[in-house]
């Protein structure tokens, strides 16, 4: 099967199987101090006096999702109202966690003139082990 690119994609090009670009990401004690100081700071209902946790924020594995289907993906499908990302968190992430970032196409369809593609995501540690499933369900512009 074919590895998506966001710059040539089209609903019609898609074929179930497809792959999203693999992403690689090295967690380190400074990424994830920088990743959790970055989020505690954006929350206002944060106290003034917050440590930051030595475990990655669930909240970034979002982002690292987001950031595989924008590599397969037009950015406009993504942020479609139509379009929903679920994820699911099983294991957390600690410094020198390498993560892999996986995804494939599952389902296609049209519903309500609307083009569907949806994908399942996959995060492993580099021992194999499953951090996060995500599901996504992407409107594509026609």
């Amino acid at each position: 099967m074919a590895t998506l690119w966001a710059q040539t994609v089209t609903f019609d090009s898609i074929e179930i199987g497809d792959r999203l670009p693999v992403i690689i990401k090295w967690e380190t004690a400074e990424t994830i101090e920088r990743h959790n100081g970055i989020l505690l700071s954006q929350d206002p209902d944060a106290p003034e006096d917050a440590e930051i946790s030595e475990t990655l924020d669930p909240r970034m594995l979002d982002d690292y999702v987001k950031e595989s289907l924008l590599k397969g993906f037009p950015p406009s499908s993504i942020e479609n109202p139509a379009s929903q990302i679920d994820i699911k968190i099983l294991e957390e992430i600690e410094a020198e966690d390498i993560l892999s970032i996986e995804g494939i196409i599952t389902g296609k369809s049209v519903e309500d003139s609307i083009s569907i593609v949806d994908c399942s995501v996959v995060i492993e540690r580099q021992d194999k082990t499953v951090v996060a499933n995500a599901s996504a369900r992407l409107a594509l512009d026609s």
